[in-house]
């Protein structure tokens, strides 16, 4: 059961964190018109430092909050969800994809809470290390972090 969980944890925080980065994003653009988009990432951010504590421990649970605040994690994997609207020219399609995206903020809100609280009842603390182990935590935080940005690297690269 608690393996489920982690594994739920890790799905969760890419693809929450992803979301809300890249409503924030378009809403920087212009292209959200939703008032409240804002408020509900940030909402999003905060319910999901909390499992990130809570699986990982304080400091590396505060690294992973960090990682998605600063856009790190977008920047290493995350990117990888957005490749197919990298090629959407027209206007009116990207507002309407942006509209679906603020669309899913409050269902991954109340996903995201809901996740949070079962967690306290049937996951234990630190549970992420305790099925992965400390050092390969880090060694898969690190390892991701590098290798993400080098095949960012070179993808960019061939794009471009």
């Amino acid at each position: 059961m608690r393996t489920i969980f982690v594994v739920l944890f890790i799905i969760l925080y890419v693809s929450a964190n992803e979301l809300t980065y890249m409503v924030a994003v378009h809403q920087q653009m212009g292209y959200c018109q939703h008032i409240s988009a804002g408020d509900l990432c940030w909402t999003n951010r905060i319910i999901m430092a909390i499992p990130c504590v809570w699986y990982c421990g304080w400091l590396i649970g505060v690294a992973l909050f960090a990682f998605s605040l600063f856009g790190l994690l977008h920047a290493t994997i995350g990117w990888v969800l957005t490749i197919p609207t990298l090629n959407i020219d027209d206007e009116y399609k990207i507002i309407r994809h942006t509209d679906m995206e603020c669309g899913l903020l409050i269902p991954t809100n109340i996903i995201c809470l809901v996740f949070t609280v079962l967690s306290f009842f049937f996951a234990p603390f630190r549970s992420a290390i305790q099925v992965l182990g400390f050092t390969n935590i880090i060694i898969v935080i690190v390892s991701v972090l590098v290798i993400g940005f080098i095949v960012r690297g070179i993808v960019l690269r061939k794009v471009s």
